[in-house]
């Protein structure tokens, strides 16, 4: 177990080191594999399956996404969560682990340092 401040901002810096090319979104698998290696044990995440929403318009097109799922990730007693829409369960269910991981800033683009 985890004693000192300093070993839990080393553990949340190494979640939050990025994962792929800044241009490519996480893939959940790559998500896993990086809260398996950083937290071992100390993660989880639970899916609940909403009902069907409304059909969204973006750009003045209507988009239909079925299926929808709330992500609830929770990292060392800390609970994020997240909703994500797809065409199919497994799209639905990533899309929605990824925006709940991203509330943590496991997987996001690194942000560009200002250089003095």
């Amino acid at each position: 177990m985890r004693t000192s401040e300093t070993d839990d901002k080393k553990v949340w810096a190494s979640l939050a080191a990025p994962l792929t090319a800044p241009t490519t979104p996480p893939q959940s698998e790559d998500l896993r594999v990086r809260l398996d290696t950083v937290v071992a044990g100390e993660w989880d995440l639970t899916l609940d399956l909403l009902p069907k929403a409304d059909d969204v318009r973006r750009d003045g097109r209507l988009e239909e996404k079925p299926y929808a799922f709330k992500a609830r990730l929770q990292i060392l007693g800390v609970i994020r969560e997240g909703i994500g829409t797809g065409d199919d369960y497994a799209a639905a269910a990533e899309a929605a682990f990824r925006r709940a991981a991203l509330h943590f800033g496991i997987g996001a683009a690194p942000v560009a340092q200002a250089v003095a």
